[in-house]
């Protein structure tokens, strides 16, 4: 997955959506998740790793049987992942959309926020199709179809061991980013299994929608041998 569109280690905020997120956290009473100082250098040091080589080490790209896709897996040869270990950003392209609008990119949208208000003369520069109205709602679109980094391949599951947390983080440039979502190990995550998050509350509806049975994708049901050869343990 060498591709410069791929290696995002970050969503880019600019610094007007910086203050729209921070006043509608501060609004709707939103408790962001804090980092610690161990989780913080993880951070760092994932973001270099993706800028340089797109998938960190520790992870390894696979393609799943059938038309389940691909998913990310921890390389057999690693350690075991630790429950609140940081795994990266979900990074993608930026924007604010109506909340009445459906999602184009698919299942590699993801809304960390909705419920946005906006005033007259935002909803002029994010929303100009639409005459304004002051109780129309927006929403937070990451969207990674075009644009983003390796998260966009960890996929759902009814019973995930990645946790997606809303969180602030300050740049390299001291500057505060306000809603960006880190996923972190839910739980332990041992050699050679596949990364899982939830998409959704409805839990069975996203893979139900696709025509998929939800058990098809579990933390137990692929993993990956010491060869990086799929193997699925519930055959």
């Amino acid at each position: 997955m060498k591709n410069n569109r791929y290696n995002l280690p970050r969503p880019e905020f600019s610094s007007e959506l910086i203050s729209i997120l921070k006043r509608e956290v501060d609004r709707q009473n939103i408790e962001l998740d804090k980092l610690t100082i161990k989780q913080k250098r993880q951070f760092q040091e994932v973001n270099e790793e993706i800028l340089e080589k797109s998938i960190p080490h520790r992870y390894v790209l696979k393609k799943l049987p059938g038309k389940l896709g691909s998913g990310i897996f921890l390389h057999p040869s690693e350690k075991v992942m630790q429950k609140g270990e940081v795994i990266a950003s979900y990074s993608g392209l930026v924007s604010i959309a109506p909340q009445n609008l459906e999602d184009e990119g698919g299942s590699y949208v993801f809304s960390p926020l909705d419920k946005i208000l906006l005033t007259k003369e935002e909803q002029k520069k994010y929303d100009p199709k639409n005459q304004y109205h002051p109780k129309r709602y927006y929403y937070l679109k990451i969207d990674a179809s075009k644009e983003g980094n390796f998260t966009r391949y960890i996929n759902h599951s009814e019973q995930p061991n990645v946790v997606a947390c809303l969180s602030h983080i300050k740049d390299n440039n001291g500057k505060e980013t306000v809603c960006e979502v880190i996923y972190m190990c839910k739980n332990k995550i041992l050699p050679g299994e596949q990364l899982l998050v939830s998409y959704e509350d409805g839990e069975e509806s996203y893979w139900k929608a696709m025509g998929f049975s939800p058990k098809l994708v579990l933390p137990d049901t692929f993993k990956l041998n010491s060869k990086l050869e799929l193997i699925s343990t519930t055959s």
